[in-house]
């Protein structure tokens, strides 16, 4: 693995690009973003598809690097002495993201240009989907269960800054402002918009994180069956005339990726 691993940690930065909910089979989403339904390794979540208004991406997330050498030890035996059922992979995933990444979790089914078809009420069952069930609220609803979780909580920790984040706060304990929680619970009509700012400001600041298996569960499903065009549209491949107009909904998304390299690529010393 080490020669893997090795010319990847020389990289200041590492990005990974990962199609959501689906829609492809080329490099499906826990291939592309090395996700793991076994590991709880930490993922970061950033807000700033919100703040960009980029409705292609669905979240963006990042791992810290560790240095911890358990990460990289070869796959526990099972009695036979093969690896244990799965520990290949889980090996694989904490060994990656224990160098640092940024993953975004592209969403390309409004760019596909094939319908979606509605799934069978069987299928729903199987995977525990109600009838008004909707990927992207499902992530939005988790992340801010996960924020209401730790806002507020002494002791909670600040997000860490990145380079992504530069106006995250670096105070320690964020409880929320005694005075403002007191008008909130007692007057709510009188909490001016500044107050509510401030609030919100605090409230973006704490670090809220995921598990790898969480985004297993989260980034995986989908309300409806897409034709699985989604990597084709995603790197809006233009090979041809054809090829052009199929992916061309993807053009934005790899405008991003330019901007962003680009940007980290001028601001390094």
């Amino acid at each position: 693995e080490a020669a893997y691993l090795k010319p990847l940690s020389s990289f200041r930065r590492r990005i990974a690009y990962a199609n959501a909910f689906g829609t492809d089979f080329q490099v499906p989403t826990n291939t592309a973003a090395f996700l793991s339904d076994k590991s709880t390794y930490p993922h970061r979540y950033c807000n700033v598809a919100e703040k960009e208004d980029l409705e292609f991406i669905a979240s963006v997330l990042h791992t810290d690097p560790s240095d911890a050498d358990a990460v990289r030890s070869e796959p526990r035996s099972g009695g036979d002495g093969s690896p244990e059922a799965g520990d290949d992979i889980l090996v694989m995933t904490h060994n990656l993201d224990s160098l640092g990444w940024t993953k975004v979790f592209i969403d390309t089914r409004s760019g596909i240009p094939v319908p979606a078809l509605p799934k069978p009420a069987f299928m729903k069952k199987l995977q525990r989907q109600s009838s008004e069930f909707d990927a992207r609220s499902e992530l939005r609803n988790f992340v801010t269960r996960r924020k209401s979780s730790v806002v507020g909580v002494p002791g909670a920790s600040p997000a860490k800054q990145t380079d992504d984040d530069d106006d995250v706060n670096q105070q320690g304990d964020m409880p929320i402002p005694e005075s403002l929680q007191r008008r909130r619970d007692q007057r709510p009509e009188e909490v001016s918009a500044t107050e509510e700012e401030e609030l919100n400001e605090h409230f973006s600041s704490v670090a809220i994180t995921l598990e790898s298996k969480e985004l297993v569960e989260l980034m995986n499903p989908s309300e409806r069956m897409h034709f699985p065009l989604g990597h084709t549209v995603m790197v809006a491949n233009s090979k041809s005339g054809l090829y052009s107009k199929i992916n061309a909904k993807g053009k934005p998304v790899m405008n991003k990726l330019a901007m962003d390299l680009v940007s980290q690529i001028s601001g390094f010393d």
